[in-house]
Parts: C-alpha cells; structure tokens; sequence
C-alpha cells in the first residue's frame, strides 16, 4: 500500500513539475491595462511605450493597453518622485509603474549614487503600491565598449527587484544576446550610450514577452527596421524573458546571452 503511495505521489509531483515548466514568465495572468514608463532618454528614444503598444495591437487588435511617459533626458531615478506622486494621484487608477534608472546609476563603482537608487526605488514602490498599482524594474544595458558594464546592471537590477517583489523587464540582457545571435543589426547609436530603432523595437519585444507571458513572435509591426530584422529580435526577446524567468540552478542567466 505504501509503495502504490509513494508512486502516486511521485506521478502527481512530476505532472505538477511539467505543467510548471510550460506556465509562460508571465508577472500576472491578466496583462496590464494602463502602464507608466518612469524613465529618461532610453525611455524617449524611439518613444518605447508606443512600440510596445504598437506591437501588442498588432498580435490583438482588442489590446487595451494605455501608457503614459513620465521622462527628462539624462534623469536619474529620484529626480522623477514628484511627478510620479502627482500622476497617480491624478488618476486613471494605473496597474504597473515601470521604473528605469540612468545607465550607470545602479552600480557599486559610485556607492553613494548606488544607494541612492536603491532608495529612491524603495520611496517610489511604495508610492505605486499605495496607489494600488504594481512596480516593474527596467533593466537597461551598458554603454558600449564598457565591458562587463551589462552584467553588473543585469545583477544590481536583480536584486533590487528581488527586494521589493517587483517584476525585472530584462531589456539589458536581450542586448547581450543579440551581440552573438544578431551581430549584424545595430542597437546602440554612436554615441554608445543610446537605442537605433532596432534597439528601442528590441526593447519593445522583451517588455511585451515579460508583462503578456506570451512571446512577441509573429507581430506585424516592425516599428522603422526591416521585417527579417524584427522577425529575429521578437525571437530574442522571447528567448531572453523566458531564460530569465528559469535561471540555472546557479542563480545565473547565462542561457540569456
């Protein structure tokens, strides 16, 4: 009786296991109605919340999606706490409240501006959850040419959305793995710092995967880059959200790369 137990249990525990392995990364079954993109230049360029509205209507002409964009070119995080504070007080009741800092505002090479991030994330999550919404963390990605610079943000990024329980957007990390799997479309301008187009579009794919759960493959809208281009940065991103959601037993995400 205890063996034909043991099986059962074992039996059940492995149906359990597969039907875990096939839930898509999604933050939530429902995906969000109304997003505010709290950000700077890497939100502006390229206006990254309409990409992504563009791209989820054009998988679902029934999308809902609204956004709005609380953004000034070269801020950091803190700069943006009156604005945000006044936006959801304003209303529309908004459900996700998407939070990217400047590029290098995250790492411990300046410690006092390190900190200053963590709080100024801490003070703004508690703002957006008062106001009953969720936050999202958008990990962006290193300036070129600064080696090892995306690792250091994907970790930072990492952790702080481990600490407050927020979902991580990881944008940084679908730059790395274009480097190698899409080494002839350009996602970083000249000045090393700031998205083409196809890195905004990129950017727009792994936001759709991360806050839908469902790969942006097969969206009709390829923004201003060429449709075989935007074909392989929606399988990227599709990649990367789903990598990232199932780390190795390490606690890395080198299957993202």
């Amino acid at each position: 009786m205890w063996i034909a137990r043991i099986a059962s249990a074992l039996v059940f525990l492995a149906a359990l296991a597969a039907f875990a392995a096939e839930e898509p990364p999604a933050a939530s079954r429902k995906p969000p109605e109304r997003v505010i993109f709290v950000g700077n230049s890497l939100t502006q360029y390229n206006d990254l919340p309409a990409l992504v509205r563009e791209i989820a209507r054009s998988l679902d002409t029934r999308d809902r999606l609204e956004t709005r964009q609380i953004s000034v070119g070269g801020a950091y995080l803190y700069q943006h706490e009156e604005s945000l504070k006044q936006a959801l007080a304003r209303g529309p009741k908004w459900d996700l409240v998407v939070l990217q800092g400047y590029s290098d505002e995250p790492l411990e090479s300046n410690p006092q501006a390190a900190e200053r991030f963590r709080g100024s994330a801490r003070t703004l999550d508690r703002m957006i959850r008062d106001a009953g919404a969720k936050t999202a963390l958008y990990m962006t990605w290193g300036y070129r040419l600064a080696f090892g610079m995306n690792d250091k943000i994907a970790e930072a990024y990492r952790r702080l959305g481990k600490e407050l329980g927020a979902q991580v957007v990881p944008v940084g990390l679908a730059f790395d793995r274009a480097d190698s799997e899409a080494r002839f479309v350009t996602l970083i301008e000249r000045d090393g710092k700031h998205p083409t187009p196809a890195g905004s579009y990129l950017a727009a794919c792994v936001f759709y995967a991360a806050l839908y759960g469902r790969s942006p493959e097969g969206a009709t809208f390829y923004g201003k880059i060429a449709r075989e281009d935007a074909a392989q940065l929606q399988a990227i991103a599709w990649k990367t959200v789903k990598a990232f959601a199932q780390p190795d037993a390490t606690g890395a995400d080198r299957a993202a790369r």
